[in-house]
């Protein structure tokens, strides 16, 4: 068999041929036509391929230096980039979730993955998987490379090395970078994010951004014997067991309540809220873990009994759940619970549809299931038609089993921009904007809506003989929440200024007459005429 032997400059200038055709396969591989691709291509300026070539590239060349081999760091860059572009095909393909570095720490969960795709598949895989190694052993074996000298192999890992560490420093952990580049599909969406800007660069940039550091103080022995302990303890749960409704209302919050709001002439936004929470077994606050927006941090927080604050370094918590997780819905279940979600928006969001399953819901009800729901001016699912679902999953729930049921309505998600031209529903003393008193209006219409689906939740689940425990909060505050509170805090400031001022006024005063006092008894023959 003929052996070739390649001099060191055309050894490199093959892996670097070699590195932008294995660059373009990651993409070619992904669910996306190749029109689309060069479209991204184009709309990009080109700098998304180029930020998915200098990875393959560096990482071909480092592997070139090491090994004195231009085949062996096409093979094995080719490989390990073209299984990982594979990988991430088929988990957005039966997921909608992208291959991501987190999704190497699961072990056996990956496994059964992979034994969903079918034993065709399967096998499939397993024959391409032996012809590339096959092939690969062949083209090492007479494709040679000239031999590199010790000084510039050492020199070309260094080189690339750096290189390495410099672009990763400042390009790929670059947020702006990686917001500003285009989407085909919904800019939201991870799936559509991988596809569109390349499974290299956002495999590097998630691995890159997604980082969580051990809380202070974390001990795990210490709250596993804590847990151990407490589940021996736990009292047997001997009643019949209600039936359990949980409604985390999109950014339902009391600030109507705000005493520089007046609804005089208008309709209270709360006004059957504040009568429900009298008539309520338990009523107060809770602390959510953000603000105007992080739904998914306020689920999470509820149904793990976690705190999401301790798990910033993602973008959104939820990302992190790889694999199933000990949550509410699966302790329910354990006790023959009837367990499901609803949220009347994409399923894919915040990976819902993935997370909700390892959580330990039954059953999960979504966008798709809403077709042909009343629509909000703002287009999302109305209160009413997400109470429609509620109470018609009430009637038909599983007669085998008490219902929990989580709910996460949208009606009230933002924007609330001035283009809804809301008329003005409430009164101030404070001066708002013109777009803050729009925005406000509008967000008071959405809450008067769940208000009054709230009422009819209650009066429905009064009226059946089956015990039911409804329990009712919101996810995070409105986002214009700064602007009421700076204006408020702005007018308080000035009735507070005032006040002062009156006080120094009266202070002065006394003392400017405990004075003229003391001057006359010094002087009673020229008494003071002025203060």
């Amino acid at each position: 068999m003929k052996k070739f032997t390649l001099p060191v400059p055309a050894a490199a200038v093959l892996v670097a041929a070699a590195s932008a055709v294995i660059a373009f396969l990651s993409f070619y591989i992904q669910p996306c036509g190749i029109s689309e691709i060069f479209e991204l291509f184009r709309r990009s300026g080109y700098l998304i391929p180029l930020l998915n070539f200098l990875p393959v590239l560096l990482i071909s060349l480092f592997l070139f230096f090491f090994t004195g081999s231009a085949s062996a760091s096409i093979s094995v860059t080719g490989a390990a980039v073209v299984l990982f572009s594979f990988i991430n095909r088929y988990k957005i393909t039966l997921r909608g979730d992208p291959f991501i570095f987190y999704d190497l720490a699961l072990g056996p969960e990956l496994f059964g993955v992979i034994k969903s795709f079918g034993a065709r598949f399967i096998a499939g895989v397993a024959a391409a998987v032996i012809l590339g190694a096959a092939a690969a052993v062949f083209i090492v074996k007479i494709v040679r490379t000239r031999r590199i000298p010790v000084a510039v192999r050492i020199g070309g890992i260094a080189l690339t090395l750096a290189a390495a560490l410099i672009l990763n420093a400042g390009v790929y952990k670059d947020k702006k970078l990686y917001f500003d580049l285009p989407v085909i599909g919904n800019m939201y969406n991870d799936k559509d994010i991988f596809i569109s800007k390349g499974f290299v660069y956002c495999f590097i940039y998630t691995f890159n951004t997604i980082k969580v550091e051990r809380p202070e103080g974390y001990d795990r022995g210490a709250i596993l014997s804590y847990l151990a302990e407490r589940d021996k303890t736990a009292p047997a749960i001997k009643n019949a067991k209600p039936n359990i409704i949980v409604v985390m209302s999109e950014a339902f919050s009391e600030i109507s309540e705000n005493p520089h709001f007046d609804f005089e002439g208008y309709a209270d936004p709360l006004a059957n809220y504040k009568k429900i929470k009298k008539e309520a077994a338990i009523a107060g606050g809770i602390i959510v873990p953000n603000y105007g927006g992080g739904t998914g941090d306020t689920e999470f927080d509820f149904l793990t009994s976690a705190n999401s604050r301790f798990l910033r370094g993602a973008p959104f918590v939820y990302r992190l759940i790889g694999k199933d997780i000990d949550a509410l819905p699966g302790r329910l279940g354990a006790l023959g619970y009837r367990t499901e979600a609803i949220h009347p928006g994409h399923g894919w969001f915040y990976n819902r549809q993935n997370v909700y399953e390892r959580m330990g819901f039954g059953a999960f009800y979504h966008l798709k299931d809403f077709e042909g729901a009343k629509l909000s001016r703002a287009g999302y699912v109305t209160e009413e038609a997400c109470f429609d679902k509620i109470i018609e999953r009430c009637e038909n729930k599983d007669p085998g089993g008490p219902l929990f049921m989580f709910v996460v309505t949208i009606e009230a998600h933002g924007p609330y921009d001035t283009y809804y031209g809301t008329p003005v529903n409430f009164n101030s003393d404070v001066g708002f904007s013109a777009a803050d008193t729009n925005a406000i209006s509008d967000y008071f219409v959405r809450i008067l809506n769940a208000d009054a689906q709230l009422k009819r939740l209650t009066d429905y689940l009064n009226g059946e003989p089956e015990p039911y425990v409804l329990l009712f909060f919101g996810d995070h505050t409105h986002h214009r929440q700064l602007a009421v509170r700076d204006n408020t805090n702005h007018s308080a400031n000035r009735a507070r200024r005032h006040k002062v001022k009156q006080r120094s006024e009266r202070l002065d005063n006394k003392i400017r007459k405990k004075r003229v006092g003391k001057r006359n008894q010094r002087h009673k023959r020229r008494p003071c005429g002025f203060f």
